[in-house]
């Protein structure tokens, strides 16, 4: 894990503010932001993998939260133990930059994270 990198704070109201203006502006055509992140991904930039890092804290934290502490207890099926959606698209961007294989699938997730760590 990448450590004694400086990135702007990251919460949740902030992260999904990027998420959807990352999203809206890729799906009206600019994909300024998108092509950013992606480089940096690629590139395994630390602000953006530490950037990574504190959004699949704050989006754990969030799924915690509104799930409750559940999905950690012993004896919890499978269905209910299973993370969030968003937690694990996180997780995987995280993953496959951190392996230099990153998704281009993603490319909006690297967007909006590489905003919010100041890339952008």
């Amino acid at each position: 894990m990448t450590t004694n990198i400086e990135i702007p704070f990251i919460n949740f109201e902030r992260l999904a503010t990027a998420y959807q203006r990352a999203n809206r502006n890729f799906r009206d055509g600019d994909r300024r932001c998108a092509l950013v992140g992606i480089r940096a991904a690629r590139a395994r930039d630390p602000k953006l993998m530490k950037g990574l890092e504190r959004a699949i804290e704050v989006v754990d934290a969030k799924n915690d939260a509104v799930r409750g502490q559940t999905q950690r207890a012993l004896g919890v099926s499978y269905a209910d133990s299973f993370p969030a959606l968003e937690v694990g698209i996180f997780r995987e961007a995280y993953k496959a930059a951190d392996q230099g294989r990153p998704l281009e699938q993603l490319m909006v997730i690297y967007g909006c994270v590489a905003e919010l760590a100041g890339l952008f």
